[in-house]
């Protein structure tokens, strides 16, 4: 808990997210706050994007819409 207290409510993250089964995640999105979850304080984030750094293909997730979409006027 004590290392979340500094982060601003709004602020931009990420968080990497390991198992022992060498499978991994990366989540960008907009830190929240802190919850308690039992007696142990959990960051909440609002996910904005799951990126997948695992073979056989590592890419985006989540949204499912990943396409780059041209610039038409500006």
């Amino acid at each position: 808990g004590r290392e979340l207290r500094p982060i601003p409510a709004g602020a931009k993250c990420a968080v990497l997210a390991l198992n022992l089964r060498m499978q991994s995640v990366l989540i960008k999105g907009m830190f929240t706050g802190t919850k308690l979850r039992g007696i142990v304080p959990a960051g909440l984030v609002e996910i904005e994007r799951v990126y997948n750094s695992m073979p056989p293909k590592a890419q985006y997730i989540y949204p499912t819409d990943n396409r780059i979409h041209p610039v038409i006027e500006f």
